[in-house]
């Protein structure tokens, strides 16, 4: 008998038909005019269909019929979505899915320099699927199987806003020092538009695809002997355009891996008003800011405040957690201030607090000068000691512009508070001296400031009649890297920092002339989720 009689009559075309309706899924019969590819999900891993992509977390991926390759499993000791390996069967269904996907065009020679340092040009359309096909072939398949074998660690998102290819460096430097101690899958989103708010297309732009660019890399490290790298793997996307701003936020979120905590680290000056942000807000959990880089300080510590703050908010949540690295920087004061009211005798000095002064570095010249730590010292000492704000007003005689009086109340008594620029010495902003005086007969004063080497803080302890105290506080200021380590090491909300952040939006507030206040609540109002800025500051 021959093979044509063996196989048999040959099918009809109905039944190819039927069999390739039934092959799609959800499709209801040959009438159907839906699309056989579903758009990406993000209730499944990596954007994938949730009919098609399974599970690519822990426990391994199910095998498909046929498989008999070995089902590659998570290391045991590590947490869910912390290690996984691409499975090989899954990988070839999504293949499959996608007919106009190949799987085995990177050379091995390129997957090598991706893995050691160097980027890989990727397609902006499905990206997450392209991701999936690039990473499938650096363990499997084709010409190189067994030439490239990479582990891939994720325990969390993080995506990275920049404005330049400076701080796109500058950034992705700072990424790959922290990686080993916070797996992570970066997104970093360079908006070379000059705008912050995307326009929305006019049709169909037959240049939209130019104006969007993407780009993946590793960060790697070499895990054992064997030589096997384990590593992050982050994706650049570019916008060249306003209408490129727009698409790029929901690239971004087709990338988040689901089921794990998203923190956005704003890298480039203040986030309000920003297409990107508004996208991103409702899908981040911690947003991660540097106040020092702000052009207007005051305006940025006002939609901060405004961001914690539930009464500014008009009933509008926001359910991310925002941080600020300039309230890390200034933890060395806060220390400093607590240690010098350690001993039991100096103690109940905090109780008898008649005025302080806080200096703080000048700007460049030219440059406008930065109280935002300033304002957050204050506002953490009165929010710690329950002061109630009373007002705030720039002082009388002094023409110098960044200088406050800030008055506070503990009872019927009177606290002020005086802000003032002092020399350029150090990063602009930055504390320089503290001075805290008590309201007694025979005063007694703490000075607290930097010494020569910027090791230490000297603590004075001063009162007339009395012999002078010293002593040394260890101070440190952390790099980029270790301010964006210490982020990142929190997960949810800093009830300290945001009950100062709100006292510190109410000082500032105070602080400002009729005429400024108008100019940042026009700012502040024009963002796409507030109608007007609260009136309470």
């Amino acid at each position: 008998m021959d093979d044509d009689e063996k196989r048999g009559p040959a099918p009809q075309d109905q039944e190819v038909q039927a069999l390739a309706d039934q092959s799609v899924p959800g499709a209801a019969g040959p009438e159907d005019t839906r699309p056989a590819r579903l758009a990406p999900d993000r209730s499944t891993h990596q954007g994938l269909p949730p009919d098609q992509a399974g599970d690519l977390g822990p426990p391994a991926m199910p095998s498909t019929p046929g498989d008999t390759q070995p089902v590659t499993h998570v290391l045991d000791h590590m947490d869910a979505g912390m290690r996984r390996e691409i499975h090989n069967s899954n990988l070839d269904a999504v293949a499959q899915s996608d007919p106009n996907v190949r799987p085995d065009r990177h050379s091995a020679s390129a997957l090598r320099d991706m893995v050691h340092g160097g980027t890989m040009p990727v397609a902006v359309d499905n990206l997450d699927r392209e991701l999936i096909q690039i990473w499938k072939s650096t363990t499997s398949g084709g010409e190189n199987e067994g030439k490239v074998s990479v582990t891939l660690m994720r325990a969390l998102n993080l995506v990275v806003y920049v404005e330049n290819d400076d701080q796109a460096d500058a950034a992705t430097d700072t990424v790959r020092r922290i990686v080993g101690r916070h797996p992570c899958r970066t997104i970093m989103v360079v908006n070379r538009s000059g705008v912050t708010r995307g326009a929305a297309p006019d049709g169909v732009d037959p240049n939209a695809d130019n104006d969007l660019e993407a780009t993946l890399s590793a960060h790697c490290e070499i895990a054992d002997t064997s030589g096997k790298h384990v590593c992050c793997e982050q994706v650049t996307i570019s916008a060249n355009s306003s209408e490129a701003l727009t698409r790029v936020s929901n690239l971004a979120l087709n990338l988040l891996i689901t089921d794990l905590p998203v923190f956005l680290w704003w890298a480039a000056g203040p986030p309000f008003n920003n297409t990107v942000l508004s996208h991103l807000e409702d899908s981040i959990d911690r947003l991660i800011v540097d106040s020092q880089t702000f052009p207007d300080p005051v305006a940025g510590l006002l939609a901060m405040a405004r961001a914690a703050d539930p009464a500014a908010r008009h009933n509008d949540t926001v359910r991310y957690a925002p941080t600020d690295f300039n309230w890390q920087r200034m933890g060395g004061w806060r220390e400093a201030t607590a240690a010098v009211f350690d001993a039991p005798d100096l103690n109940a000095s905090l109780w008898r607090m008649g005025s302080i002064e806080v200096q703080y570095a000048a700007p460049a010249e030219g440059g406008t000068p930065n109280p935002v730590q300033g304002f957050l010292y204050a506002a953490w000492l009165a929010t710690r000691l329950n002061w109630e704000f009373h007002s705030s007003a720039p002082p009388t005689g002094r023409s110098a512009p960044g200088n406050f009086v800030l008055t506070l109340r503990q009872g019927m008594r009177s606290i002020p508070i005086v802000l003032s620029v002092g020399q350029n010495a150090g990063a602009s902003g930055s504390i320089t001296s503290v001075r805290l005086t008590t309201n007694e007969a025979n005063p007694m004063t703490f000075s607290i400031s930097l010494a020569g080497d910027s090791m230490y803080v000297d603590c004075v302890v001063e009162r007339e009649g009395t012999e002078t105290t010293a002593r040394k506080v260890r101070y440190s200021m952390p790099d980029e890297v270790g301010l964006l380590d210490t982020e990142m090491e929190q997960f949810g909300h800093d009830p300290i920092y945001e009950e100062a952040l709100i006292m510190a939006g109410t000082m500032s507030w105070s602080s400002l002339s009729y005429s400024r206040r108008a100019e940042i609540s026009a700012q502040l109002g024009t963002e796409s989720r507030h109608s007007s800025f609260d009136p309470r500051f």
